[in-house]
Parts: C-alpha cells; sequence; structure tokens
C-alpha cells in the first residue's frame, strides 16, 4: 500500500512540475534556442585534446563500454573526474591539467547515457538508480587503480554519484572535492522546505515522461544544449550570485553596466580594455563605453546592436519587433 501512495504522489509532483510547469517553459526555451542556433557559426569538428591528455576505452563489470579521458603519464596520485549534467569528460580538462601540474595522473569517465560510454545490453530505467551509476563508478576506478585510494573531484549530478560512492565504498576514495556539489539526500531534504529550490528543479520532473526531452534537446541539432553551453555568467546567469536578493531594478541597464565595470576595475589596475561583445552583452558593453569610456579602449562586436539602436529598428521594422517577442513575454 506504501509503493501504490508513493508512485501516485511522485507522479503528481511529476505532472504538475514537469507537465503543467515544466513541458511550456522547456518547449519555449527549446524554439528560442533553435531561432538563437540559427545565427551562429558552430564548429564542425572537436578541439583537439592536449598532448598530456588521451581519450580512452574500458570494459566495466557493470557491462559497459566506457568512454574517458586520461593522463598520458602515470604518476601515484590519482584523480578521478565525474561530470555533471548536461556535460562531458571535455569540461574538465582545463582542470585536469592543473591537477597533472600537481603530479596526479587524472581520469575523467563518461558516465552511463553520455556520449560514447555504450551498454553492452539495452539499458533499461533501473540502470540508472544511483546503486547502479555507483557501481559504474566503482568498476572505473577498480579497472583503472591498483588498490589505491582516489581523489574524486565531482560536479552536479556527478555529485550524486560522487557522494553516494564515498559513503558506500570509502575503500576506493581518499577524499572528496566537490565542485557546486550536493548530495541526494541534502537535495531531497532541500526539495521539501525550499519552494524556490523545487520549481528550480522542474527540468528533473519533466524528464520524468518518455519522449518529449528527447525531442526538445534534439530540436535544430541540439540547438538548446548550445545554447545552454554559451551562457554568460553575468548578473542572473550561470553562477553569479548576488549577495542580497535580486530586485527586477537590479537588472536595468546602468545597474548591468556598473556589473561589468566593477569586474573590470576588479581584475585591472587602471588600464583600458579590450571589449568583445555579443548579443545582450552589446546592450550592456555599448552603454558601458559610452558611459566609461576611461574603462574602454576598443570594441569588438559580434552579431551586436546597442539599445538605443535596437528601440529605433524596433519602432519602425515590424519583422524586427515580431522575432523579438520572447522579450516582451519575459
Amino acid at each position: 500500500m506504501q509503493e501504490i501512495l508513493l508512485f501516485f504522489a511522485r507522479w503528481t509532483v511529476n505532472i504538475i512540475l514537469g507537465g503543467f510547469m515544466g513541458m511550456p517553459i522547456f518547449l519555449f526555451e527549446a524554439i528560442r534556442a533553435a531561432i538563437w542556433a540559427k545565427s551562429q557559426d558552430f564548429p564542425t569538428k572537436p578541439k583537439p585534446l592536449p598532448k598530456s591528455i588521451a581519450r580512452r576505452f574500458l570494459e566495466t563489470e557493470t557491462g559497459l563500454t566506457m568512454e574517458y579521458l586520461s593522463s598520458t603519464k602515470e604518476t601515484d596520485k590519482i584523480a578521478v573526474f565525474l561530470h555533471g549534467f548536461p556535460d562531458s569528460p571535455t569540461s574538465w580538462i582545463p582542470l585536469m591539467l592543473k591537477f597533472q601540474n600537481e603530479g596526479f595522473q587524472t581520469f575523467a569517465p563518461t558516465q552511463r547515457g553520455y556520449g560514447q560510454t555504450r551498454s553492452n545490453k539495452t539499458d533499461e530505467i533501473e540502470d540508472y538508480a544511483l546503486d547502479c551509476l555507483r557501481d559504474d563508478a566503482a568498476s572505473f576506478i577498480e579497472n583503472i587503480n591498483s588498490g589505491k585510494k582516489v581523489t574524486l573531484v565531482i560536479h552536479d549530478w556527478g555529485s550524486v554519484v560522487g557522494f553516494h560512492l564515498a559513503r558506500t565504498r570509502p575503500e576506493l576514495v581518499e577524499r572528496v572535492i566537490g565542485i557546486n556539489s550536493v548530495s541526494l539526500p541534502a537535495y531531497n531534504e532541500t526539495a521539501l522546505t525550499n519552494v524556490r529550490q523545487t520549481l528550480a528543479s522542474f527540468y528533473i520532473y519533466v524528464f520524468q515522461f518518455p519522449i518529449f526531452p528527447e525531442l526538445m534537446w534534439k530540436m535544430n541539432d541540439f540547438a538548446l544544449l548550445k545554447a545552454i553551453c554559451c551562457q554568460m555568467a553575468q548578473r542572473g546567469y550561470g553562477q553569479t550570485r548576488s549577495d542580497k536578493t535580486d530586485e527586477v531594478d537590479d537588472f536595468a541597464l546602468d545597474c548591468l553596466r556598473d556589473d561589468v565595470a566593477s569586474f573590470i576595475e576588479n581584475i585591472n589596475s587602471g588600464r583600458k580594455v579590450t571589449l568583445v561583445i555579443h548579443d545582450w552583452g552589446s546592450l550592456v558593453g555599448f552603454h558601458l563605453a559610452r558611459t566609461r569610456p576611461d574603462l574602454v579602449e576598443r570594441i569588438i562586436a559580434f552579431n551586436s546592436v546597442s539599445l538605443p539602436a535596437y528601440i529605433e529598428t524596433a519602432l519602425s521594422n515590424r519583422k524586427q519587433t515580431f522575432a523579438s517577442y520572447y522579450v516582451y513575454f519575459f
């Protein structure tokens, strides 16, 4: 009886947060990303790996042919990097190089369901249970290592797997380095008590539905994924956080200009900078250059417009006004 009640409770949450709230947001963002991607020029070939890092494959006892990146030089100290969602081991390369300079041999596996990692049988939903993902990581560590404990570097969903591995297989892990990390028990506790966090996690509930999430991700050659990866860390984006609760007024153009001006003053000792700008960053950048010329030597603009020019165009060009529908939606 308890299992039946939990099933209905879980799907009630899925339908409310995933269906009624999440799906419209996901659809809107996927369409917006598809429109944005048409004007972008993406590279057709992956960036080559650094000479000290190689791409390899191994067979795990959990039935995976697992893709991974690793150092080409062996050392006594081992660091294993677990990526998050939506992500891949290549995001760890800058940090892997830093760890190599500190004498570590580094490994970054592609987790189940990502990249070129493949299961030797048809994947079932149960294969993505936390214990199974923990077993994948444990088997990987046992295959690359001869009994030594590893330093585990984790992020996002890789943190959920990594913390569970460290708790349940402590003989494999010497230390954990968490970057923007949370364990599943901590997340569950927060989700039950923090409405803002629950609402921000709407996409998790969308993913409980079949077909729809895959269609959204694949739209226009994975435009949504590209848009997420190209976000800039300005106020309201990425991991940039305000020390107080953001108000609508904090996103006024003068405030965003002041954010960037303060950033430049913090990284620089009186020298002018070259400002490379694009899209919304152009509105902020041009405004900065006009009002704080003491900070900017030159501007390099890509697909750019200033706010005065945009307003003038929007008033006289109906096509541009309709193309900017999402601005009014916000």
